[in-house]
């Protein structure tokens, strides 16, 4: 009985639990399509914060132990390395100061002193973040900089006081100086004294012992003036000659002393006095020469500058090495907190991915599969059966696309009723478009023969307006070809070449970009060149601000942004004048010797601006028979082949330099031969313009 009804319960649960899934089944199924995705995806959710959670707490402790990294080991590690950099950059400074006395040296100690103090600043604010042995360490390096900071304003005060600088030089300026006075005013009186005597064999004998003497004397005054300020060994051998002259001029005149008149002997005695005062001094002054404190500042640098340089950068050393402690410290206990959290991620991640695939399958049986049955009865529609429908089995979404499909297919049947007579109507419409546009092309094509034709008109002008060869052939001395060819109908290169009054003024440029507007600019510039040459302008500032202010008014009223540069030559009488900016002159002399000109210092893009006359200079090329100049623009330079390698000035420099023993016109042919070579099948893409002047 028992058993009975326990089974009996047991099969009452059972189809109450099977009641209440197929009741949760039918309410989840008729779920609008959004709710399911909003359970699936709030789950997933869910699951999504739990992982972000848990990584979160397990990267935290990294992350502390990054930001101290990053907010104080980091910063005070490279705050102390540049300070130890700006210090030896002080410290070599300072030397080359002492050594040289150079004031770029004195500028650039100041600099890296600057940026030292604002080093250790940075380091004190960071060491009230750390630990109190790098605080201590801190402020022992502060005060050791204090200390040492007064000592380089002392080396360079040395080194620009020379007295105070080299003690023995100050010993004879100061003890010596009035010695030396008395001796040459006294010795002076004496010569005045005996030239005034007769001229007996003993006063001319006296007469050269005095003048031997102040000879000899003025002499080794300036060997051991000469030897106290270079230390030279040759200046020392000197003194020591001289000095053995003088005394020996100086036992004559002790031998003829009862010779000499009163005055003179008055004159005499108080020249031997101040003689024995004066060469007690040469000892002393030889022994601070060959000691180390023979300069001042140098001694002071060795004994006292360095040493205490060394020390703080022993100091920084410490620094930057407790600093590294600590971080690599710090790294390790974020590595094994990161791990912490990796691996806590990977297991959460794994339990989220088994939770995302059930939802997907259980979205796959609410919303996939109902519409993969739809696509059926839609494909049966596409094939032509008009009278298909599709089962309605839900509420959501799905059951109303395909209660509408049942609709959209009762009115497709009434549709293609009428299908034929739209069909009609459309093609007429497509037939009016079809001669619109028949007409717009047309139109265009007029348009394109009226612009091509423009162009035409502006390079045949291009070409009119460029220096004919008979015009070359008639200036005397100078042997000049040129060429030009543009990469499209129109180019934006310019070169010229006007005789007028003895004076050859050759122009070259490169207009930027291509077309109807580089080639009018090319063309005005021209004339700009040729007006200012007619007008006999010959300064080159205001010949190239003249035709600047031209050109970037008529850019300005034509609204274009195109400039170009440009370079003016003058040549006269075997010497050639350079100005404004282009590419490098080239300069070849007789033998073939190549020299190469920067042009981007003697000017400025003409047109960029409307004020340019500032940065307008010029130089000055004398020519030799047998010299000449090379002219280009970009295009040959940068022209490129197959493999875009391009030219280069250097291979140009190459074939002028193996054909200058040619004529202009034979080289000119033979850079361009070898240029196309060099492009071969490639596409031109530039213009190429090439001028060769040679003085005959």
């Amino acid at each position: 009985m028992n058993s009975r009804l326990n089974a009996f319960k047991a099969k009452f649960l059972n189809d109450r639990v099977q009641a209440n899934r197929r009741k949760l089944a039918a309410q989840l199924r008729n779920q609008k399509i959004g709710q399911k995705l909003n359970i699936a995806f709030g789950i997933l959710m869910v699951m999504t914060f739990l992982v972000i959670g848990r990584n979160y707490l397990g990267g935290r402790e990294a992350q502390v132990n990054i930001n101290r990294t990053q907010n104080t080991r980091v910063p005070t590690a490279l705050a102390s390395a540049q300070a130890q950099a700006n210090l030896l950059k002080m410290l070599s400074q300072v030397r080359a100061y002492v050594a040289t006395g150079d004031p770029e040296y004195r500028y650039r100690y100041q600099g890296s002193r600057q940026k030292f103090e604002a080093d250790l600043a940075q380091m004190e604010v960071l060491a009230n973040h750390s630990a109190s042995d790098i605080r201590d360490r801190v402020g022992k390096l502060k005060q050791t900089y204090q200390v040492w900071s007064q000592l380089p304003d002392q080396l360079i005060a040395l080194r620009d006081d020379l007295l105070e600088n080299q003690p023995a030089l100050k010993l004879l300026d100061s003890q010596g100086k009035k010695p030396i006075i008395i001796i040459q005013r006294e010795i002076e009186e004496m010569l005045d004294d005996q030239q005034t005597r007769s001229p007996s064999a003993t006063n001319t004998a006296l007469l050269r012992d005095m003048a031997e003497f102040q000879s000899s004397f003025a002499l080794l005054i300036s060997a051991l003036q000469s030897y106290l300020v270079t230390r030279s060994p040759s200046f020392r051998f000197e003194y020591n000659a001289l000095a053995q002259a003088n005394q020996n001029a100086w036992q004559e005149l002790v031998k003829k002393q009862q010779f000499l008149t009163a005055k003179q002997r008055t004159s005499f005695d108080e020249i031997a006095n101040r003689r024995t005062e004066f060469f007690r001094l040469p000892p002393r002054m030889f022994e601070i020469v060959e000691s180390d404190r023979y300069r001042q500042e140098l001694f002071l640098l060795k004994t006292k500058a360095e040493p205490l340089a060394e020390d703080m950068l022993n100091q920084l050393d410490q620094i930057v090495t407790a600093q590294q402690l600590m971080l690599a410290q710090e790294l390790k206990k974020a590595n094994h907190s990161l791990n912490q959290a990796q691996l806590q991620t990977l297991i959460w991640g794994i339990f989220a991915l088994i939770l995302a695939i059930a939802m997907a399958f259980w979205l796959r049986r609410q919303i996939a599969e109902p519409i993969k049955r739809l696509t059926v009865v839609t494909r049966r529609l596409q094939d032509g059966d008009l009278s298909v429908k599709a089962a309605v089995n839900s509420t959501d979404e799905v059951g109303e696309l395909a209660d509408s499909f049942n609709c959209m297919s009762g009115q497709l049947q009434h549709a293609f009723v009428t299908l034929e007579d739209k069909v009609t109507e459309r093609t007429a419409q497509l037939a009016t478009a079809n001669q619109e546009i028949q007409a717009l092309n047309q139109k265009l094509k007029t348009e394109n023969l009226r612009m091509s034709a423009q162009l035409d008109i502006v390079r045949q002008m291009q070409h009119l307006i460029l220096p004919k060869t008979e015009e070359l052939n008639c200036i005397e001395g100078l042997d000049i070809a040129g060429f030009m060819e543009p990469a499209d109908e129109v180019g934006g290169d310019y070169y010229d070449v006007l005789y007028s009054d003895g004076v050859v003024t050759i122009g070259i440029g490169d207009v930027t970009g291509h077309g109807l507007e580089s080639g009018i600019l090319m063309l005005m510039t021209q004339m700009g060149v040729r007006t200012l040459k007619e007008i006999r302008e010959t300064d080159p500032v205001r010949f190239l601000d003249t035709l600047n202010r031209t050109i970037y008014k008529n850019i300005q009223r034509m609204n274009s942004d195109k400039n170009l540069t440009l370079a003016i030559l003058n040549y006269a009488q075997g010497q050639v004048s350079v100005s404004g900016q282009h590419e490098e002159t080239i300069v070849v002399r007789e033998g073939g010797k190549i020299e190469r000109i920067d042009t981007i210092n003697l000017g400025f893009p003409i047109g960029l601006e409307y004020e340019i006359s500032e940065f307008i200079h010029h130089t000055l090329v004398p020519l030799n028979p047998g010299d000449g100049i090379v002219l280009y623009t970009d295009g040959i330079t940068e022209a490129e082949n197959i493999n875009r390698i391009q030219y280069g000035i250097e291979k140009l420099c190459q074939v002028v330099h193996q054909n200058w023993q040619k004529s202009a016109e034979e080289i000119k042919q033979a850079v361009i031969d070898d240029v196309r070579r060099h492009i071969g099948q490639q596409k031109v893409f530039d213009d190429i313009t090439l001028l060769v002047l040679k003085q005959q």
